[in-house]
């Protein structure tokens, strides 16, 4: 995810492509998907219930704009449905571009279930948290500070 000069969220460097089994195969059952790098959690996305994606799932997306795109004034967005990638559980992540494509909300809805998630993102920004923990900030490693209010 690239914005305002900055990268927010990116792949990790190269790993050791000469470690055993790092290219055995694509299938759900290869070592491949043991490494970090391969793995779910080392992807910017969704791990549910500790258990890699399934690898051959083909989600569904629609995107959208409204607004005056040459002047920024959009409020873009992209919607995943990620069921597949999970085994019949309903998942889906959101994004939206919102106070003219400077500020991101990214959004997931997973339906009822009894195993936990969590989301990793590969980034080199700062984070600064609110008060109660449900608004992340990032802070650039650059020289633009997109942090500032934006209201």
């Amino acid at each position: 995810m690239d914005a305002l000069g900055e990268r927010w969220a990116g792949e990790l460097c190269q790993d050791n492509y000469l470690s055993d089994g790092y290219f055995s195969g694509e299938a759900q059952d290869t070592t491949r998907w043991l490494y970090y790098r391969c793995r779910t959690e080392g992807q910017n996305t969704l791990l549910y219930n500790g258990s890699n994606q399934i690898v051959d799932a083909e989600p569904k997306t629609r995107f959208g704009s409204s607004g005056d795109i040459s002047r920024l004034a959009s409020s873009s967005f992209w919607i995943a449905n990620l069921t597949a990638a999970y085994g019949g559980l309903s998942v889906a992540r959101g994004l939206r571009l919102l106070h003219g494509r400077r500020t991101v909300l990214i959004q997931d809805e997973i339906g009822s279930s009894s195993w936990g998630s969590q989301w990793r993102m590969h980034t080199n920004a700062s984070i600064q948290y609110s008060d109660d923990a449900r608004i992340a900030r990032m802070i650039p490693t650059g020289s633009i500070d997109c942090a500032q209010d934006l209201s």
